[in-house]
Protein backbone atom coordinates (compact mmCIF):
# COMPACT_ATOMS: atom_id res chain seq x y z
CA UNK A 1 0.00 0.00 0.00
CA UNK A 2 1.21 2.96 -1.06
CA UNK A 3 0.24 6.74 -1.05
CA UNK A 4 -1.67 9.52 0.62
CA UNK A 5 -4.19 6.76 2.15
CA UNK A 6 -1.12 4.71 3.40
CA UNK A 7 0.15 8.04 5.01
CA UNK A 8 -3.63 9.00 6.86
CA UNK A 9 -3.74 5.24 8.14
CA UNK A 10 0.12 5.89 9.16
CA UNK A 11 -0.72 9.05 10.90
CA UNK A 12 -4.23 8.16 12.00
CA UNK A 13 -3.02 4.87 13.57
CA UNK A 14 0.34 6.02 15.25
CA UNK A 15 2.23 3.12 12.78
CA UNK A 16 5.89 4.77 13.34
CA UNK A 17 5.27 3.94 17.40
CA UNK A 18 4.88 0.13 16.39
CA UNK A 19 6.33 -0.39 12.43
CA UNK A 20 9.42 -2.54 13.49
CA UNK A 21 10.28 -5.08 16.16
CA UNK A 22 13.34 -6.79 17.31
CA UNK A 23 13.56 -9.91 15.55
CA UNK A 24 11.95 -13.11 16.74
CA UNK A 25 11.43 -16.50 15.54
CA UNK A 26 9.34 -16.42 12.85
CA UNK A 27 6.20 -18.80 12.88
CA UNK A 28 6.24 -21.23 9.86
CA UNK A 29 3.57 -23.86 8.42
CA UNK A 30 0.23 -21.54 9.37
CA UNK A 31 -3.08 -23.46 8.89
CA UNK A 32 -6.35 -22.29 9.63
CA UNK A 33 -8.38 -25.55 10.96
CA UNK A 34 -10.93 -26.30 13.49
CA UNK A 35 -13.31 -28.31 15.47
CA UNK A 36 -16.11 -26.61 17.51
CA UNK A 37 -14.92 -23.10 18.76
CA UNK A 38 -16.98 -21.80 21.68
CA UNK A 39 -20.16 -22.89 20.28
CA UNK A 40 -19.14 -21.91 16.67
CA UNK A 41 -18.97 -24.52 14.10
CA UNK A 42 -16.39 -24.09 10.19
CA UNK A 43 -18.15 -23.55 7.85
CA UNK A 44 -15.59 -23.30 5.47
CA UNK A 45 -11.28 -22.50 5.59
CA UNK A 46 -9.72 -21.67 2.17
CA UNK A 47 -6.57 -21.12 1.08
CA UNK A 48 -6.65 -17.40 -0.50
CA UNK A 49 -3.66 -15.34 -2.22
CA UNK A 50 -2.22 -12.96 -0.76
CA UNK A 51 0.57 -10.50 -2.14
CA UNK A 52 4.09 -11.23 -0.35
CA UNK A 53 2.40 -13.66 2.29
CA UNK A 54 4.11 -17.16 2.51
CA UNK A 55 0.73 -18.47 3.82
CA UNK A 56 -2.78 -17.28 4.26
CA UNK A 57 -6.22 -18.74 4.86
CA UNK A 58 -9.71 -17.37 5.15
CA UNK A 59 -12.60 -19.05 7.39
CA UNK A 60 -15.85 -18.98 8.40
CA UNK A 61 -17.54 -20.01 11.78
CA UNK A 62 -21.35 -19.92 12.65
CA UNK A 63 -23.16 -20.45 15.60
CA UNK A 64 -24.49 -23.57 16.31
CA UNK A 65 -27.75 -21.91 17.47
CA UNK A 66 -27.97 -19.61 15.21
CA UNK A 67 -27.45 -19.18 11.94
CA UNK A 68 -27.53 -15.66 11.43
CA UNK A 69 -24.15 -15.71 13.45
CA UNK A 70 -21.24 -15.50 11.14
CA UNK A 71 -17.52 -15.10 12.01
CA UNK A 72 -14.51 -14.78 9.59
CA UNK A 73 -11.04 -15.44 10.22
CA UNK A 74 -8.35 -14.13 8.60
CA UNK A 75 -4.48 -15.84 9.30
CA UNK A 76 -2.07 -14.51 7.25
CA UNK A 77 1.48 -16.29 7.64
CA UNK A 78 4.49 -13.36 6.22
CA UNK A 79 8.24 -13.45 5.75
CA UNK A 80 9.68 -11.02 8.50
CA UNK A 81 7.81 -9.98 11.85
CA UNK A 82 8.18 -6.60 10.48
CA UNK A 83 5.96 -7.13 7.33
CA UNK A 84 3.59 -8.85 9.65
CA UNK A 85 3.20 -5.14 10.99
CA UNK A 86 2.75 -3.67 7.34
CA UNK A 87 0.00 -6.25 6.85
CA UNK A 88 -2.20 -5.16 9.96
CA UNK A 89 -1.65 -1.75 8.64
CA UNK A 90 -3.29 -2.70 5.60
CA UNK A 91 -6.03 -4.82 7.66
CA UNK A 92 -6.68 -1.81 9.34
CA UNK A 93 -7.23 0.46 6.00
CA UNK A 94 -10.29 -2.19 4.92
CA UNK A 95 -11.82 -0.73 7.89
CA UNK A 96 -14.45 1.93 8.32
CA UNK A 97 -14.73 1.88 12.02
CA UNK A 98 -13.91 4.98 13.42
CA UNK A 99 -13.87 3.06 17.22
CA UNK A 100 -11.47 0.92 15.89
CA UNK A 101 -8.11 1.51 18.38
CA UNK A 102 -4.99 0.25 19.47
CA UNK A 103 -5.90 -2.21 22.20
CA UNK A 104 -5.09 -2.93 25.54
CA UNK A 105 -5.75 -7.07 25.65
CA UNK A 106 -3.22 -8.65 26.23
CA UNK A 107 -3.13 -10.12 22.75
CA UNK A 108 -0.26 -10.71 20.38
CA UNK A 109 2.52 -8.51 20.07
CA UNK A 110 0.34 -5.55 18.67
CA UNK A 111 -3.66 -5.66 18.62
CA UNK A 112 -5.97 -2.87 17.63
CA UNK A 113 -10.01 -3.67 18.29
CA UNK A 114 -13.24 -2.35 18.07
CA UNK A 115 -14.27 -1.22 22.40
CA UNK A 116 -17.06 -4.39 21.93
CA UNK A 117 -14.42 -7.02 20.54
CA UNK A 118 -16.46 -7.32 17.41
CA UNK A 119 -13.42 -6.90 15.20
CA UNK A 120 -9.91 -7.61 16.69
CA UNK A 121 -6.32 -7.85 13.88
CA UNK A 122 -3.42 -8.34 15.57
CA UNK A 123 -0.03 -9.64 14.76
CA UNK A 124 1.82 -12.48 16.84
CA UNK A 125 5.42 -12.53 15.54
CA UNK A 126 5.51 -13.13 11.55
CA UNK A 127 1.76 -14.01 11.38
CA UNK A 128 -1.20 -11.02 11.10
CA UNK A 129 -4.66 -12.55 11.96
CA UNK A 130 -8.17 -10.74 11.55
CA UNK A 131 -11.49 -11.44 12.81
CA UNK A 132 -14.49 -9.70 12.09
CA UNK A 133 -18.47 -10.32 12.21
CA UNK A 134 -19.77 -11.61 8.92
CA UNK A 135 -23.71 -12.07 9.55
CA UNK A 136 -26.77 -10.57 10.59
CA UNK A 137 -26.36 -11.50 14.58
CA UNK A 138 -23.23 -9.49 15.93
CA UNK A 139 -21.16 -11.03 18.97
CA UNK A 140 -17.98 -10.17 20.25
CA UNK A 141 -14.48 -12.19 18.57
CA UNK A 142 -12.20 -11.38 21.78
CA UNK A 143 -11.85 -14.82 23.59
CA UNK A 144 -11.86 -16.46 20.13
CA UNK A 145 -8.93 -13.56 18.76
CA UNK A 146 -7.26 -14.89 22.48
CA UNK A 147 -7.35 -18.45 21.58
CA UNK A 148 -5.77 -18.35 18.02
CA UNK A 149 -2.84 -16.02 19.63
CA UNK A 150 -2.21 -18.63 21.84
CA UNK A 151 -1.93 -20.95 19.38
CA UNK A 152 0.40 -19.10 17.80
CA UNK A 153 2.26 -18.39 21.43
CA UNK A 154 3.08 -22.06 21.02
CA UNK A 155 3.87 -23.16 17.50
CA UNK A 156 6.74 -24.87 16.48
CA UNK A 157 8.66 -25.35 13.22
CA UNK A 158 6.13 -27.89 12.20
CA UNK A 159 2.95 -27.37 10.72
CA UNK A 160 -0.20 -28.10 13.58
CA UNK A 161 -4.08 -27.38 13.44
CA UNK A 162 -6.23 -24.24 15.22
CA UNK A 163 -8.33 -26.60 17.16
CA UNK A 164 -10.10 -26.26 20.40
CA UNK A 165 -12.45 -28.44 22.03
CA UNK A 166 -15.36 -26.56 24.32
Amino acid sequence: MQGPYRDFLVERFGFREWSSAESKTVISGVRLDTTELRGLRQVRVDRVSVPGARAAYQGMWESANNPETLVRVDVIELPTVNSAREMVLSLLGEFQAPTLRRSELPLGDISFATPDTTSVIFARQNVAAMLRNAGREVIPVGDFARDLDNVLLRWKAEPQEFTRNP
